[in-house]
């Protein structure tokens, strides 16, 4: 979930993407006691989701773990996406180049291309 996102935030201009991209970064520094108090009382019997009965079970450091690597990834994924020149892009394919859409693979017969792009 992580990469999809640094990725759409490192492609896209949008309003709050500054704001998007700082709380990443800062997210990145979130202390994992901070993160296991935050889980434990979320899951502990008196929390709001203490009726999934998830305290101590390997989900609940699955959790953990997902709050702690998400941030790390998401902005590790947009640092990549905005180092990339923005010069390069990809190439038109062939079909993109004539301006004209394949048709859908049912409609293909043998004097037209063998394979869509």
């Amino acid at each position: 979930m992580g990469i999809p996102l640094g990725f759409w935030v490192g492609i896209k201009e949008f309003w709050g993407r500054e704001m998007v991209v700082t709380l990443l970064h800062t997210l990145m520094g979130l202390p994992t006691v901070a993160v296991g108090l935050l889980v434990y009382s979320f899951l502990s019997h008196r929390g709001p989701l203490g009726v999934l009965e998830l305290l101590y079970t390997p989900w609940a450091m699955v959790i953990g773990q997902f709050i702690l690597a998400f941030p790390i990834v998401a902005a590790l994924s947009l640092s990549a996406t905005q180092s990339v020149d923005k010069r390069v892009e990809k190439p038109p394919s062939p079909w993109e180049q004539l301006h004209f859409r394949p048709l859908p693979l049912s409609f293909w017969r043998e004097d037209l291309p063998s394979s869509p792009p």
